[in-house]
């Protein structure tokens, strides 16, 4: 059995962390913490804001190898969307053509499918550029005005 090749090329983890506020957490935290409602009503607690400066020197690293797409994971940003917003900001300020952030695909409690669907955007969206803009090069006027819709594979037009 041949395992498929992995989409992603390089992973950096970036600096922040959030937990979940719980009743229960015996866990020491700094009375300075933030503590923000998430979108989906729960608290979470902002131990570790984003270091932004060690972000950009990691994302400097990963533009010089010459990727261009971008898919962003971070724990607990289906409820606290902040901190992915902030890391795709700053992709975009630095170049990146195509940042996926799993909060806007996929707003679910699982990280793994997120960062599956997140990654596979980062992947195929630049891709399906490439051949859409292709294909209207060979109209008239790129199809400017001009409604175009494709087929996807179940059946419905997008």
């Amino acid at each position: 059995i041949e395992k498929p090749e992995v989409l992603f090329t390089e992973a950096i983890d970036v600096e922040e962390r959030v937990i979940l506020e719980q009743e229960k957490c015996d866990l020491a935290l700094d009375s300075a913490c933030r503590r923000v409602k998430g979108v989906t009503g729960e608290t979470v607690i902002v131990t570790q804001e984003l270091n932004v400066d060690q972000l950009r020197k990691d994302l400097q690293v990963i533009l010089d190898h010459g990727v261009r797409s971008l898919a962003v994971i971070l724990l607990h940003s289906y409820t606290f969307r902040d901190h992915e917003v902030q890391v795709g900001r700053v992709a975009r300020e630095m170049g990146f053509t195509h940042v996926s952030l799993s909060s806007e695909i996929m707003p679910m409690v699982r990280a793994v499918p997120r960062g599956f669907t997140a990654c596979a955007d980062a992947y195929l969206t630049p891709c399906i550029h490439r051949y859409v803009n292709s294909f209207a090069s060979g109209f008239e006027n790129n199809l400017k005005n001009t409604r175009v819709q494709f087929m996807q594979s179940d059946g419905g037009l997008t």
